[in-house]
């Protein structure tokens, strides 16, 4: 745990997510922070580095980012979900993996971390699609994911929720992938993670 006397705005707690890959010999687990004064997931080390954090711990970091005008960044987007960004919403877990993983691998990770469905990468890490956690089960064992692996239109951590929650409901998506930038997978948006920011909210 870091600990830090910086000041600062009004004070925030952020929540610390987990992207494990399971694509190598052993599963690397990466925990980041969406911040959002810089409108994007850091590091642990980035947070500790910051000025403006007070506590880095390990479920949960607590600072006081600079005010950003969300009005202006979401162009007063007038529903729900319009004045939050979608980074800040995402789940606390999210599987990701190559294409050529087995399908069993996969299956067992997603039962393990509670996710929906994995987030699929090239050997560069950039997002390629979405593998759903009942065709990982039903796939045999060894088969790798390319028979099985959905292509989904990723959103973008800055952005604002409401275009995502439209998408979910328009397309019947019960999982989002969000990326950064530069299209790299940085969490994964479910129904339940938008249902309980709609509980939040209210």
């Amino acid at each position: 745990m870091v600990d830090s006397d910086s000041g600062g705005g009004r004070r925030k707690k952020l929540r610390v997510r987990r992207r494990t890959v399971v694509s190598s010999p052993e599963p690397e687990a990466h925990s980041t922070v969406f911040c959002p004064g810089k409108r994007r997931s850091m590091s642990l080390a980035e947070c500790a580095a910051c000025r403006h954090v007070h506590k880095v711990a390990e479920h949960e970091v607590e600072c006081s980012p600079p005010d950003s005008s969300l009005a202006n960044l979401l162009d007063e987007d007038p529903r729900l979900g319009g004045d939050v960004l979608t980074g800040e919403t995402m789940g606390l877990q999210a599987v990701c993996a190559r294409v050529e993983t087995p399908a069993g691998v996969v299956a067992r990770a997603l039962a393990r971390e509670g996710v929906l469905a994995a987030i699929i990468v090239d050997e560069w890490g950039r997002y390629v699609g979405l593998v759903d956690r009942p065709d990982a089960d039903a796939a045999p064992e060894q088969e790798c994911l390319h028979g099985i692996v959905r292509v989904v239109a990723p959103v973008r951590e800055g952005t604002a929720l409401a275009p995502a929650i439209a998408r979910m409901v328009q397309e019947r998506a019960r999982a989002l992938p969000v990326v950064d930038e530069d299209q790299r997978p940085v969490g994964l948006l479910s129904d339940l993670d938008a249902l309980r920011w709609v509980r939040r909210s209210r």
